[in-house]
């Protein structure tokens, strides 16, 4: 069994790659099974169709932020600059992994998988950022003037609006970019001015990058 559950993971993880750089239409089960070195049957034994490897493959990045946000927000040794740094750099991570080809061609060929991933954030990460506002507000990092039940509804909204190829293909700069950018603004209009000192006296501590909270992400 182990076995088995270790060549479905190295299937999913092979396929991921794959689909994110050159898109789902583009891949075939011959080249994912030939980057593994394994026969096309043993592939079909583990994901018959081609839509079950995306699934799976896009299962597998929704796990790993899932489980990383949830880490992050479980750590009592970071303070909630450290943890929106790290979850930035977290999921920043994941997106910077997307390629353009994948984004347009997932939203024309599987619309229904592309809803999905719209569904995982609405459902699962802005939830958790939310907890994580609601921390900072808590402890004095984040303005008590927010009105969350305001506030997570209209970040879920510029976030779901700006990450779509339509949107992406228009900018600059490519998708990981674009998020980092974004989270780092939004974020920084809720400090208060104590925690923008704190921001200040931290940015020679990590690798700088665009923004004042991106100063507090380490290298990825």
């Amino acid at each position: 069994m182990a076995d088995r559950t270790e060549i479905k993971a190295r299937i999913a993880e092979a396929a991921r790659q794959r689909f994110l750089r050159y898109g789902f239409s583009r891949v075939t089960t011959d080249e994912i099974a030939r980057d593994l070195g394994i026969s096309k049957k043993t592939l079909y034994q583990h994901y018959p169709t081609k839509r079950l490897l995306l699934e799976a493959a896009i299962a597998r990045m929704e796990h790993e932020i899932q489980e990383g946000i949830e880490a992050l927000l479980r750590d009592e040794r970071l303070d909630v600059l450290e943890k929106a740094g790290r979850l930035l750099a977290l999921v920043g991570g994941q997106i910077s992994r997307v390629e353009q080809p994948f984004l347009d061609d997932l939203q024309r060929s599987v619309p229904e998988v592309w809803k999905g991933i719209a569904e995982f954030r609405r459902r699962v990460v802005f939830p958790l950022m939310g907890r994580l506002i609601r921390e900072g507000v808590r402890s004095g990092t984040f303005r008590k003037d927010l009105d969350l039940r305001l506030l997570v509804p209209l970040y879920f909204t510029v976030f779901q609006n700006t990450f779509t190829p339509e949107v992406l293909s228009q900018l600059p700069e490519p998708p990981g970019e674009v998020f980092r950018m974004l989270f780092s603004l939004l974020f920084q209009g809720m400090l208060t001015e104590e925690a923008r000192a704190g921001v200040a006296a931290r940015r020679g501590l990590f690798h700088p990058r665009r923004g004042s909270l991106l100063s507090l992400i380490p290298p990825l």
